[in-house]
């Protein structure tokens, strides 16, 4: 609605304005006497007013709303010209100013004419001062957003300003972002899957591979054949080495990927690294040097695990690509603080280096120098691209510098914090998996029968005794039947997977104990660790399950007592902390004067005597959830047959004479703490 210049009287008489705003204009205007010039009662310029109401009324047509201002009778003040486009309405029905005739004439339009009608047609109460927000939404697909405000003169209020906002097009583009975030989630979802199953699938034959590998490696063989057997391992870490590459990144870019705050000593953890490179580095006839200065015995807290990955990184990098000279690897303090320390991780070569033109490239996924350099040193390309992710998790930096034929430098610019718990010595760890185990009696589901003969092998060479089965329900049968110490469930089994027998575990144990419960399986995400841990397990090892592996997995769940079971005995003998304490230290009391017994009896050859030792020592044990004591007295009490040689009883008699003593220990940090 455009207002022509000229005259007061020209503008009220040229525009076909409603009857609100005619009877405004008037008492406007009689404000205004006399001719143009100076009003003598307003002191306002007859064509400055004419010059405010043309800006007031552009102000209105430049509007990106519709506008329509009502009196308290429903009768049109104003209006700007989008809002007759908005709604179709024709000039004629405009005139007249009846909000209702307004509303009769483009109900048609909207899908709940009933709604609309109530809200157009709505009184204003004299007190009403709140803003009125509605959706109508039309027939033809629009949806306006209507915005009902009062507005005031002088102080009175005497009607509404109801502004229309179209938000069709918001709407869709909003409608159009929310599809394309769904296909994007969809899409990391099947992407997601895919290498979920890709890991599965060659996981899963890799267990085997590698695993008979170890075997091998670690028995008797002739140079020929030690030599065939570690090339088989090498190849087979590769292909899982990519297959990790590929998982990591993929729970990088969903940002999955999250870091450990573990206490661990930077020499040891450098070294592990570089001897996972020294064969490929002895085979090229290259010099590998290590300096980790006055770090190496720093204990500080960070992710070893994934530190540890990109150092490797950087070394495999290195002795790939050097053909002659060495490779050296270094750890130097930049600064020390309080709390932390900041380290410059160092992996230096004089190998064939890095033109200028490829470093912006470098950290890219599924990048290397060049097509020539794929070709001729393989790889995916992914390990620069992990550790720079890995790296800046860690809230550090990664770079390098390179001198084509001459080698690069890549360095690792990383704070962590000190940590004041000192590291103990793996020699006792070490020692405590010496020899054979039979206090933990071990349970272990795989349905494929390749890689159930290699798990029982595997077990067999740490000294466990096991029984292999080949599903879900197989295990709970031999559950039903006898104890176990320890349950292996690999997840993907047909039938009852190890989720719904993990469960059906915990369901019959009833709270009364807990069997410790370790699901392995191909798949290795974060998702398939959680689901373990909501299924009732305690812990998870991916494939290819390695003896190292296996052991670090079944001495986390090796514990002296069954908390759950000690609980309960607490909660039935004993009143106070200090009153379990003594019941147990009477226990382990009793439990080494039947051993005495035991190999006293054992000495004379009386098995019978042995047997009746064993037997009270069983029951004690089972009662205070020492289940390993409790399976060393159950095998001891099986020799009262006279069937078992001296020399299996004898071991038993020590293990048994160990296990007190473990259990002992594990009493006096109680009594500690």
């Amino acid at each position: 609605m455009n207002l022509p210049h000229g005259s007061a009287g020209n503008v009220a008489a040229g525009l076909s304005i409603p009857v609100g705003l005619r009877a405004l204009w008037r008492g406007v205007l009689g404000r205004v006497r006399g001719v143009p010039g100076t009003s003598s009662r307003t002191g306002v310029s007859r064509d400055r007013l004419e010059e405010a109401l043309a800006i007031a009324y552009a102000t209105l047509d430049a509007s990106a709303d519709g506008i329509l201002v009502v009196d308290r009778a429903l009768r049109v003040v104003t209006y700007n010209r989008l809002f007759v486009e908005m709604w179709g309405i024709t000039d004629e029905i405009m005139r007249g100013g009846d909000v209702r005739r307004m509303a009769e004439f483009v109900v048609s339009q909207v899908e709940d004419p009933v709604e609309f009608m109530k809200l157009a047609t709505m009184n204003v109460p004299a007190d009403t001062e709140q803003e009125r927000r509605d959706i109508i939404r039309l027939k033809d697909g629009r949806v306006f957003d209507r915005i009902s405000r009062p507005y005031r003169i002088g102080g009175s209020l005497v009607g509404r300003t109801i502004t229309t906002r179209d938000l069709t097009l918001h709407l869709e583009g909003a409608r159009a972002l929310a599809q394309a975030r769904d296909a994007a989630l969809e899409t990391a979802r099947m992407k997601s899957q895919f290498l979920a199953n890709v890991s599965h699938e060659l996981r899963t034959p890799l267990n085997a591979v590698i695993g008979s590998a170890e075997l091998l490696t670690s028995g008797r063989l002739d140079p020929e054949q030690e030599e065939f057997a570690a090339t088989l391992s090498r190849a087979a870490r590769t292909l899982l080495d990519h297959v990790d590459g590929l998982l990591d990144l993929s729970k990088i870019e969903a940002g999955r990927m999250t870091m450990e705050r573990t206490p661990s000593k930077l020499g040891p953890l450098l070294h592990d690294a570089v001897a996972l490179v020294a064969a490929r580095a002895a085979e090229k006839g290259l010099r590998l040097r290590v300096d980790v200065g006055e770090c190496g015995d720093w204990v500080l807290l960070g992710d070893p695990v994934r530190l540890r990955q990109v150092l490797l990184n950087l070394l495999s990098n290195a002795v790939k690509f050097t053909d002659h000279g060495e490779v050296l690897a270094e750890i130097l303090p930049l600064s020390h603080g309080e709390s932390s320390v900041e380290l410059e991780f160092i992996v230096r070569d004089t190998g064939i280096g890095v033109a200028p033109e490829q470093a912006s490239r470098l950290f890219s996924p599924f990048t290397q120098g060049d097509g020539s350099t794929t070709r001729r040193f393989g790889g995916t390309g992914l390990g620069l691209a992990i550790s720079k992710s890995l790296v800046e998790l860690m809230g550090g930096e990664i770079g390098f510098d390179s001198k084509i034929g001459l080698g690069t430098r890549f360095w690792v610019r990383v704070r962590l914090e000190r940590s004041a718990i000192a590291l103990s010595s793996h020699a006792a760890a070490a020692a405590s998996r010496a020899g054979a185990r039979d206090r933990l009696r071990i349970l272990a589901a795989e349905d494929n029968a390749t890689n159930r003969r290699l798990l029982g092998k595997q077990l067999e060479r740490l000294g466990y005794p096991c029984v292999t089965v080949e599903d879900g329900r197989a295990a709970l049968a031999a559950l039903s039947a006898s104890e176990f110490g320890l349950v292996l469930l690999d997840c993907q089994m047909p039938g009852l997977d190890g989720y719904a027998t993990a469960a059906e575990i915990r369901r019959r144990e009833n709270n009364r104990r807990r069997t410790a419960i370790v699901a392995f399986t191909a798949n290795a995400t974060e998702e398939d660790r959680r689901r373990c841990i909501d299924a009732g397990m305690d812990d998870f090892i991916s494939k290819p399950v390695t003896l190292a592996s296996l052991a670090a997995v079944i001495d986390r769940c090796d514990r002296p007592f069954d908390e759950t079971a000690l609980a309960i005995f607490a909660a039935v003998a004993a009143e106070t902390p200090g009153a379990l304490a003594r019941l147990l230290d009477e226990f382990l009391s009793d439990a080494g004067r039947r051993l005495l017994s035991a190999r006293d009896a054992a000495g004379r050859g009386d098995r019978a005597a042995l047997a009746r030792e064993a037997h009270t020592v069983k029951g004690a044990a089972a009662a205070v959830g020492a289940y390993g004591l409790r399976e060393l007295a159950r095998r001891l009490e099986e020799c009262g047959d006279g069937n078992a040689p001296p020399a299996a009883v004898e071991s038993l008699l020590a293990q048994f004479d160990a296990e007190v003593a473990r259990l002992r220990a594990d009493v006096a940090r109680r009594a500690a703490a």
